[in-house]
């Protein structure tokens, strides 16, 4: 059969598997570019950067709870006024500041091995481990003053 048919056919013959095989090969390799576009999206956007720009603006915001909290103790002729202004400012940027470090740990919980196995270079604690300390010295600063 294949003696029969002229030059043209037989080229084609030839060619045509290897476009096809081309283009398979062609959209596997666009299919996997994809898929680590969008890992590397999530592992550098998602997960590092939304998280650590909610880390740092939690810091500004905890710089200025203990500015505020520094003032109202350290101060002795605050007016009513000025002194329930430092207070809710107080009371403002402490609560932003558990909203933000909340949000990050939220962001990076989706990631169990980042979450829950990768340990610290200096202390040794995972991020679970860090969370949670985190929020029982937060809840003793907090707590540990009366601003009543």
């Amino acid at each position: 059969m294949l003696r029969n048919l002229n030059i043209t056919k037989k080229l084609l013959l030839m060619v045509i598997p290897l476009f096809i095989i081309l283009i398979a090969l062609l959209v596997t390799s666009s299919v996997v570019m994809l898929k680590i576009s969008e890992d590397t999206n999530k592992a550098l956007y998602s997960e590092t950067y939304v998280s650590t720009a909610l880390i740092l603006n939690a810091d500004r915001d905890f710089y200025q709870a203990a500015i505020a909290l520094k003032e109202l103790t350290i101060s002795k002729n605050l007016n009513q006024e000025t002194s329930d202004a430092l207070k809710a400012d107080y009371l403002e940027n402490a609560q932003q500041t558990l909203e933000r470090i909340q949000g990050a740990m939220d962001n990076i919980k989706n990631n169990k091995a980042l979450y829950k196995s990768t340990a610290h270079a200096t202390t040794g604690e995972t991020l679970e481990q860090l969370e949670m300390k985190f929020k029982t010295e937060y809840d003793q600063w907090l707590n540990g003053f009366d601003i009543d």
